[in-house]
Order: C-alpha cells, then sequence, then structure tokens
C-alpha cells in the first residue's frame, strides 16, 4: 500500500493548525523548497512565491470552518522559470490536522508522464477524473451553502444598515467638527515640527561648529550620547552608548571624572576643575552640569572638555616672560637711577611720566613733583624750545639726536647748554606715538671747553702758517743770494716746505682729524690735473692726520721726479694714479698703483734719472715714511716707458685714530738736497 501512495498519490503534506508540518510525502519540490537564512518548519515559509498565498488562505479559511476547500489553476514557476499551474485542495484530518494536496493542472488535464505512451489509459487519469468530480461537487455544494448564509447575513445586514446609517448620519457630523479641531491641531502641530527641526538644526550645527567635546551621561553614569570631537578624549565607539563612563578607556584620570559628575549629580551645582593627561602631555578643562530637561527635571550631567595645552604653555611662557620683563624693568629703573644722565619719559599731553633723580635735579624739583605736571610748569626757562623738540618727534614719529637747548632752570645758575635726544615711544600695531622720551646732558663746561681749544688750535695754525711764511721767505733770499750749486738744493728743499704747507692746511680745516686721499693726490699734481695728461681713480678713503702727513710727502717725491725726469716733463707724457682697497687673507690694504707713461719714442735713460734706483734722496724719502713709518712696502720699477711704482699699506694704520701724528725725525728730510 506504500509503494501504491508513494508513486500514484499526488504530492501532499499534513500540517497542524498553527501551519507546522507533521507529515510530507516525496516529489514536494515543484511546490515547497527551504527559505533562506535559519531553517523554518512553517508550510508557509516554505511554500513557493505564488503558492504561499492561496496555501495560507486556504489553511485560514478551514481553520475557521472545519469543511474542505480548493483553489484551482494557481499560477507559479518552476526552477526553469517556466509558468506552471496547480490546484490546491485542503481538508481537515483526525486529530485536528490539515491535509493540503498539490495537483498539478498537467496531470489534471490528462497529459502525458515521462515514460508513457500517448494514449495510453493510466490509474493516475483515473484517480484524476475522481478526484475532479469530487472537487466540482464539494465545491458546488460549498457555493449552495454559502449563497444561503450570505442571502440570510445580508437580510440581517440590511436592517443593521439602516439603523447604522442613521447612526453614521449623526457621527459624520461629529466627525466634521472633529476634522476641523484635528486640521486646526495638524497646522499646530506642522509649525511645532517645523519649530523643532529648526532648533535641532541649530543645536546640530552649533555642536558642530564649537567642536568641544560633550558627553551626556544618566542617572548611573552610564554614556547617554557624546559629539564626534569626544572621541579624541574618550575612546567611544558607537555602541558604548549605554556603557558606563568609567568602563571606557579616557585620557583623563576616569575615577576623578566619574567623582565629579557624581559629585554635580548630588549638589546640583556646577563644577570645573584642570586635568592633566595620564602622560603629562596635555592639560584639560574638565566642566561639569546637571542635564536639565525641557521640564526642568535632572536626567543626568553633561561633561564639557577644552584642551587647553596650548593655552597653558603660553600662560607657562608669559609666566616666564613676566618675570623676565619684571626683572629688566628693576634692571631699566637702576639703571634710570643711576646713569650720569638726566633722563625722562613724557606723555602725548606734554606731562612728565617719569624722570630720574639727575634730571629732576638739573630742573631743580623733586621727581615725585613731576609726575602728571607739563614741561612749562616745571620748566619755564626752555619751555618753548622743549615743547617745539617734542613736537616735532610727534608729528614726524623719528628720534632728534644731540640738540642743544641753551636756558636756565630752577636747578641751575646761569644760562646752561644741554644737549639733548628725543625719541619716540609708540604702541600698538600702527605705531602711534604715545609719549616721548628725552635724554639730557649739561654740556656747558665741555662746550666751552671746546670753543676755548678751538680758539687755540686756530692760534696754533696761525703761527704755524707764519713760521712757514717765514721760512719760505728766508729760502727765496737764500736761492738769489746761493752760489749755482746750493740753489737747486734749496729749491728742493723750499717745495718740499711748501708741500708741507699745503698739507697742513689741507689738515686744518678738519681740525687735524683726517683728510681725503683724493684731496691728498689733487694737492701734489695739481699745476697738471688742468690737463689731460694725469688721470685719477679710485674710491673715496679717508685717512688720519698721521697717514696724511706722511702719504703726501711720498706723493711729493713722486711728482717732483715725474715733473724733472719722468711723465710730467714734457707734453706727451701721461700719468696714470690708481688707488683701491683689496683684502689678500692677511687683512685689508690700500694699493696705490703710480704709472708713467713718457709718450711715443721717449724712452727712460739712467743718465735722465740721477736719483733712480737706490742711490738719491727721494727714493730713500719714499722708502722711509711708507715702510718705516705707515709699516707698507713700496716697490719701483724703471722701465722704457716710465716708472711704475706700487705701495701697499694696511688699512689699519691708514685709519687709526691718532695719538699724535708722527713725522720723521733724524732723517734730514728738510736739510738735503
Amino acid at each position: 500500500n506504500q509503494r501504491i501512495v508513494d508513486r500514484y498519490a499526488p504530492p501532499h503534506v499534513v500540517v497542524d493548525r498553527n501551519a507546522q508540518i507533521v507529515f510530507a510525502s516525496n516529489r514536494l519540490g515543484r511546490y515547497l523548497e527551504m527559505p533562506q537564512g535559519k531553517p523554518s518548519n512553517n508550510v508557509f515559509d516554505q511554500a513557493r512565491p505564488g503558492i504561499r498565498t492561496a496555501v495560507r488562505s486556504l489553511v485560514g479559511a478551514i481553520v475557521k470552518d472545519d469543511k474542505r476547500f480548493i483553489r484551482r489553476n494557481v499560477s507559479y514557476e518552476q526552477d526553469d522559470n517556466r509558468p506552471a499551474a496547480v490546484d490546491i485542495s485542503v481538508e481537515s484530518l483526525d486529530g485536528g490536522n490539515i491535509l493540503i494536496v498539490f495537483l498539478d493542472r498537467m496531470a489534471a488535464n490528462n497529459e502525458p508522464e515521462e515514460g508513457v505512451e500517448l494514449g495510453t489509459p493510466t490509474v493516475a487519469d483515473t484517480f484524476a477524473e475522481d478526484m475532479r468530480v469530487r472537487e466540482l461537487e464539494d465545491e458546488l455544494a460549498e457555493t449552495r451553502q454559502n449563497l444561503r448564509t450570505t442571502v440570510e447575513e445580508l437580510e440581517t445586514s440590511n436592517e443593521e444598515l439602516k439603523s447604522t446609517n442613521e447612526e453614521m448620519m449623526s457621527m459624520n457630523e461629529e466627525l466634521q467638527s472633529s476634522n476641523e479641531e484635528l486640521t486646526t491641531i495638524n497646522d499646530e502641530l506642522k509649525d511645532k515640527l517645523e519649530q523643532l527641526a529648526i532648533a535641532n538644526s541649530d543645536i546640530r550645527n552649533f555642536v558642530e561648529s564649537a567642536q568641544i567635546p560633550l558627553v551626556f551621561l544618566d542617572e548611573d553614569m552610564r554614556v547617554r550620547n557624546f559629539t564626534p570631537e569626544a572621541t579624541r578624549i574618550f575612546n567611544f565607539v558607537e555602541h558604548d552608548r549605554g556603557r558606563p563612563l568609567q568602563d571606557i578607556r579616557t585620557l583623563l584620570d576616569a575615577d576623578e571624572v566619574v567623582a565629579m559628575a557624581q559629585r554635580v549629580g548630588q549638589s546640583l551645582k556646577p563644577e570645573s576643575r584642570e586635568l592633566q593627561s595620564e602622560d603629562g602631555g596635555s592639560h584639560f578643562i574638565v566642566r561639569v552640569l546637571p542635564y536639565r530637561t525641557v521640564a526642568d527635571k535632572i536626567a543626568g550631567t553633561v561633561l564639557s572638555v577644552v584642551d587647553v595645552s596650548e593655552l597653558k604653555s603660553v600662560s607657562n611662557r608669559l609666566e616666564e616672560s613676566k618675570v623676565r620683563l619684571e626683572s629688566q624693568v628693576e634692571e631699566i629703573s637702576q639703571l634710570y637711577d643711576v646713569l650720569p644722565l638726566g633722563m625722562a619719559l613724557i606723555d602725548a599731553n606734554q606731562r612728565y611720566v617719569r624722570i630720574n633723580p639727575l634730571l629732576a635735579e638739573i630742573n631743580g624739583v623733586s621727581p615725585q613733583a613731576h609726575i602728571g605736571r607739563t614741561m612749562r610748569d616745571i620748566v619755564p626757562g626752555v619751555a618753548d624750545q622743549a615743547e617745539d623738540h617734542f613736537r616735532r618727534v610727534v608729528d614726524s614719529g623719528k628720534a632728534i639726536n644731540g640738540d642743544n637747548i641753551v636756558g636756565q632752570t630752577t636747578g641751575t645758575t646761569g644760562e646752561r647748554i644741554f644737549e639733548t635726544d628725543w625719541f619716540p615711544y609708540t604702541r600698538g600695531s600702527d605705531g602711534t606715538v604715545t609719549g616721548v622720551g628725552v635724554i639730557v646732558r649739561d654740556i656747558t663746561e665741555q662746550s666751552h671747553m671746546s670753543e676755548e681749544l678751538k680758539r687755540v688750535l686756530l692760534e696754533l695754525q696761525h703761527r704755524v702758517k707764519n713760521m712757514l711764511a717765514t721760512v719760505m721767505a728766508l729760502m727765496n733770499q737764500a736761492v738769489q743770494s746761493a752760489e749755482p750749486g746750493a740753489s737747486d738744493a734749496i729749491t728742493n728743499l723750499r717745495n718740499r716746505v711748501n708741500a708741507l704747507a699745503q698739507t697742513h692746511s689741507l689738515l686744518a680745516n678738519s681740525d687735524w682729524r683726517s683728510a681725503g686721499i683724493r684731496q691728498i693726490i689733487q694737492n701734489e699734481l695739481a699745476p697738471y690735473l688742468s690737463s689731460d695728461q694725469v688721470t685719477l681713480s679710485g674710491p673715496d678713503l679717508t685717512m688720519n692726520a698721521k697717514a696724511t702727513l706722511n702719504l703726501s710727502m711720498a706723493l711729493h717725491e713722486l711728482a717732483t721726479n715725474a715733473a724733472k725726469y719722468g711723465a710730467l716733463s714734457s707734453v706727451d707724457g701721461r700719468l696714470s694714479v690708481r688707488w683701491l682697497t683689496q683684502n689678500d687673507g692677511d687683512g685689508e690694504k690700500l694699493k696705490i698703483i703710480w704709472e708713467e707713461d713718457l709718450g711715443e719714442g721717449q724712452t727712460l735713460r739712467q743718465s735722465d734719472e740721477p736719483e733712480s734706483r737706490n742711490s738719491g734722496f727721494g727714493t730713500k724719502l719714499i722708502g722711509a715714511v711708507v715702510e718705516r713709518t705707515l709699516d707698507g712696502t713700496v716697490e719701483r720699477r724703471f722701465e722704457q716707458d716710465g716708472l711704475k711704482c706700487f705701495i701697499d699699506i694696511d688699512m689699519d694704520a691708514l685709519t687709526a685714530k691718532d695719538s699724535g701724528y708722527e713725522t720723521l725725525k733724524g732723517e734730514g728730510v728738510l736739510s738735503r738736497g
């Protein structure tokens, strides 16, 4: 019997009232399949799409009415996506179970099974025809019964509908009024929702723009919510909401943070503390406030954490700067009091802000009495000059150095001379002048002494000129009365004295301080500068008095020899004098290059140069003043076209401050021809 059922019975399945499969026949693969995911024994879950709806409605119908139901021509797709149809029959079994039978429409239409020839009758064909007849009879009986029941229910429903209709009419009126009220409420709710959306957007944008780490805790110290910035301080992940804060790893002392939150939750008073990270490299301000709802109820706490590491570093640097500045101010105050200069600071209204004891003594008023008073109040005798300097500094924003103010103050006797320096005191990036500082030096005695020294120097210069003029007059007389052999020597001596006189005049114009090398060379070559025989080139250099005297003597000898025997002795000759500074690794030196060109067809002859080589007095004089006095070197070359002379002198010897100039002594410079 079992083989007959397995071979010829249609696919069927037995389920309980909860649609759980109790028994399943073979050949159910067309209609049922195991669903994806968690295994299920429910027939609704295993039914193929298209069949599932029909099975669900049939099982639901038989649970309500214990009859046999059938659904015909139910469409579904096979595994190869070909459409197919099936008849589904459902009826109750003993014990409360339900039998579901699947009859393929191909079998019901007597289409041949695989392996059966066309036209050959089979047991399945006969069974299908009987089942079809029974199903039609059952369906007809069920339809008649449903029709009778429906008619009876319709008559009853008509009577109920009449009364219900009357009630609906009255309810409709009530609904209309309710609808109007709901419309009004709906509009109000829309406004509230729009306001709520704007408020939420404002809060969201505020939190995002503020970029402040915030943590919201409930009353049990569990994490309710947090901002994205809080993840830099606390190692939050999304599923940490609801976890105790103490379980979250953080850069801070978690126990201290939780303790702060608990205290605030109990006292309802905000608390703020500065905490340091565990590694000590960061500083944070942790502020805890009670979390209040819209109804003003306490529902936890709110933590805000601000990283103040950079601010702390700046604060420490400011504190160090403050200490350093206080020390510097103290040092300046001490210098202000002990410097041998009068010093004061005056504000934009020309009132004294600060003054040292020395200037207060000069003004004849105590330092305390100066504060808040103007210069005209304190020193009316020099107020006009002082106010003029003050306004010039304020208007220009530039310092004035070395200006003298002449007058009398309360603290001085008679007219005094004060050397003053005025400088602007600015504040802010725009350089606004908010005050003026002044430094005062009483130079009355120095000024008088300087005037006296100038008078003595002028007198000395005048006497030296007179002496040189007398010497020149005596030499002129000696030349007229001298023997022919001695007149040349006297003439040479006179020329040298005249060169010294010219150099003396050049130094006298600068108070015997210095002279320029170009002026020295021009003085010695003055008779030839009007023609094109002489060319000069070189930078403007200033030399001290010692170098000026000695170098002028050497250049005089070169110029004299050039005029007698060299390039300046004929109109065709040319003289080039060049000078420059050069550093060869052993210090900066002045190089003078003296080059003579006798002209076309002219050559230097030994007989034309009695002082040539190393035998003449001029040669010895040049070597003495350059090498011995100025520690330089001289190189002379007597070539066919003229003399070439190279002089090297250390710049230190030319520019060093004179302690008194030195000239040649004991060499017979003025006495030998």
